[in-house]
């Protein structure tokens, strides 16, 4: 901003930054899937996923898997050199 000798103009009311500033609803999220899935009787939203076993996370996920390596790698390391 450049300086200037006058006065600085006063600020906007606060009642009209509020209508500017207020967020819109989401035109992208659309709730009513969501609520059709939850009326439908058929489908049981209570009912507990099945666990993901260490192995199955081992063999798809990748970050799991290098962690793992790493750790086997790691604990012969340590046993080598304990024994060692």
């Amino acid at each position: 901003m450049e300086p200037t000798g006058d006065k600085a103009t006063d600020a906007p009311a606060a009642r009209a930054i509020a209508i500017d500033t207020r967020l819109p609803l989401s035109r992208l999220l659309d709730p009513a899937a969501a609520l059709k899935r939850i009326k439908d009787p058929s489908h049981d939203i209570t009912r507990v996923p099945r666990r993901v076993g260490l192995l199955r996370r081992i063999v798809r996920d990748a970050a799991v898997r290098q962690f793992f390596i790493i750790a086997l790698v790691a604990g012969g390391a340590s046993l080598f050199i304990a024994l060692g």
